[in-house]
């Protein structure tokens, strides 16, 4: 009995003695996981201040939530912050050709390289709706009222889709050659189609019959109505600017003093028309009054792409600038942006007191800027990101512009806020929660796998999860 009692304090002393080096493991395991966590948010972090796409950056920020805040990089953690990013990234896994949003700005129609047309919901959630076009396709077109769809396809046709009823088959509108543009009359009653075939075509919307046909010696690729509905607009490959009365056949009216200029546009809305003659000048043309131009000077250089709207015009010079001109002035009125390899897209969006211009070009990049009534110009952050040429832009029909999608060869198209924006909380994580807020894009697999070491089939699974969250 008293050995046992001799006993006691000895097994006390070593379960003391065990208790207390457990929880110098534990600590110390702590210390190395805590450690560990610190190195893994440094990592992640410097691979999101070194990502040239801001949507990377972003999402790679928003995975340290819940991890240890970085020690260093903070001041790059909060310009990340401030940069602007896409609040929807649509796949459409095949080159966009062309992009369109419905007129209430509810749908965008991506028209692609592989045949399809597929239709996104503008929040970016859901699945699309693809519709099969059966060529490459060219453009896409809303009816003024949504209810019709119409693409201009590489295989010499235009097709009439009915969105409500994707399973019924368009109705196909046939040329000789390649279609490159094809729109509704205002009305919706009829439709306009423009092909390489050098000929502009007008049709009965609802039934497909060819009403007329207007001939040109080279490849039309631009075709508009005019804002009354009565004439049919095109652009040559030539650059001429052409108009023809719809109620008959013949000649065109040939907009300014030759058939052929450097570069064209027509007004989205058929107003007015713009050019760039052999001389270097800038003309703007009303649509009704042929006969005189608003002369604008001052380019930099010989435009490579050309856009107009009432009171604009916006270029894009081959040293890669876009200017922008007023009609009240004639001359320039600021360089917008500057493009690495050029500008390929350029689109206005007016309004009665503040208007949008926004450029695209071959380096995957987006610039937009507001123009008040009296000529006041300031631009807005730079959307970049994509990961290849920019070939459409456009601005939303329902809210005067407040939102961007921009279509690209990398095979999506970015929806883009445009305005002021909420101030960064000083708060870490607040400032996560801000941007998890502000997109619904899912870092990819092979993002996850490179910059967060996660093995491929666990990347996947979380991808799948952070998709079905946001409804895809």
């Amino acid at each position: 009995m008293s050995g046992a009692r001799s006993r006691a304090p000895l097994v006390a002393g070593v379960v003391a003695a065990v208790v207390a080096i457990a929880a110098v493991v534990a600590v110390v395991r702590f210390v190395e996981r805590r450690s560990r966590d610190r190195l893994r948010s440094a990592r992640v972090l410097a691979d999101a201040i070194a990502s040239p796409d801001p949507l990377e950056a972003a999402l790679l920020l928003v995975e340290l939530r819940g991890h240890a805040r970085p020690e260093v990089g903070l001041d790059g953690a909060r310009a990340i912050a401030e940069a602007a990013i896409p609040y929807a990234v649509l796949r459409a896994g095949s080159e966009v050709r062309d992009a369109a949003f419905a007129p209430d700005g509810s749908t965008i129609a991506a028209g692609s390289a592989d045949g399809a047309i597929r239709l996104f919901r503008s929040d970016g959630r859901g699945a699309p709706i693809p519709l099969a076009a059966g060529a490459p396709v060219a453009s896409v077109r809303w009816s003024a009222d949504g209810a019709r769809l119409i693409a201009a396809c590489d295989d010499g046709a235009a097709r009439i889709f009915s969105p409500s009823d994707p399973a019924h088959a368009p109705i196909a509108l046939r040329h000789n050659g390649s279609v490159r543009s094809a729109v509704f009359s205002p009305d919706g009653s009829s439709a306009l189609t423009a092909s390489a075939d050098g000929t502009v075509a007008s049709w009965d919307a609802g039934s497909g019959r060819r009403l007329r046909t207007f001939s040109w010696r080279t490849g039309l690729r631009e075709a508009a109505f005019s804002s009354d509905g009565k004439q049919a607009l095109a652009v040559s490959d030539e650059g001429a600017v052409l108009a023809w009365p719809l109620d008959r056949t013949g000649r065109p009216t040939v907009f300014g003093e030759r058939d052929t200029m450097l570069a064209a546009g027509l007004c989205r809305d058929g107003s007015c028309v713009a050019g760039a003659p052999l001389d270097g000048s800038l003309r703007l043309w009303r649509v009704d009054e042929p006969g005189t131009s608003s002369l604008f000077r001052g380019a930099g250089g010989a435009p490579r792409v050309l856009a107009a709207a009432p009171g604009f015009v916006a270029a894009g010079v081959a040293d890669g600038t876009v200017h922008l001109w007023l009609a009240e002035t004639g001359e320039v009125s600021t360089t917008l942006a500057h493009h690495d390899g050029g500008a390929t897209a350029l689109a206005f969006s007016v309004g009665e007191s503040l208007s949008r211009v926004a450029s695209g070009g071959e380096d995957g990049a987006a610039s937009t800027s507001t123009v008040a009534r009296y000529g006041e110009i300031h631009g807005e952050p730079a959307l970049r990101g994509h990961g290849g040429p920019i070939t459409a832009i456009r601005f939303s029909p329902n809210d005067s512009g407040a939102r961007l999608a921009t279509a690209s060869r990398d095979g999506t198209v970015r929806l883009w806020r445009l305005g002021p924006r909420e101030p960064v909380p000083a708060d870490w994580d607040a400032m996560l929660d801000q941007l998890r807020r502000s997109t619904t894009a899912c870092l990819l697999p092979e993002q996850r796998t490179k910059h967060l070491g996660e093995p491929p089939d666990e990347a996947a699974r979380t991808f799948t999860a952070c998709e079905h969250t946001e409804g895809r």
